[in-house]
């Protein structure tokens, strides 16, 4: 696989960034985040995903709380998707 010259990396750097901001637009407005907003966001195809993710500790952090119910933090969220795309880049 060749590697990507500097304008590829540029063009896909303005693709993760218009795709973070499109997901941020998706998101409720506010900082706890559930499975479901994910989902219905498009960050996942469903919550099995995220579970998966969670198991196999991919995925944004979360947190549990008492009842079990599991929310993401927005702010890490987005932190992630960038840590991610970082990740597949250096991969190549």
């Amino acid at each position: 696989m060749r590697k990507k010259n500097a304008y590829e990396k540029e063009k896909m750097n303005e693709h993760l960034e218009k795709f973070i901001t499109s997901l941020e637009d998706k998101l409720p407005n506010k900082e706890l985040i559930s499975s479901l907003d994910l989902v219905k966001c498009g960050m996942a195809t469903n919550t099995c995903t995220l579970a998966r993710w969670r198991k196999k500790g991919e995925g944004p952090n979360y947190v549990r709380l008492s009842e079990g119910q599991i929310f993401y933090i927005k702010s890490e969220v987005i932190e992630w998707l960038r840590k991610s795309y970082q990740n597949i880049e250096k991969k190549k």
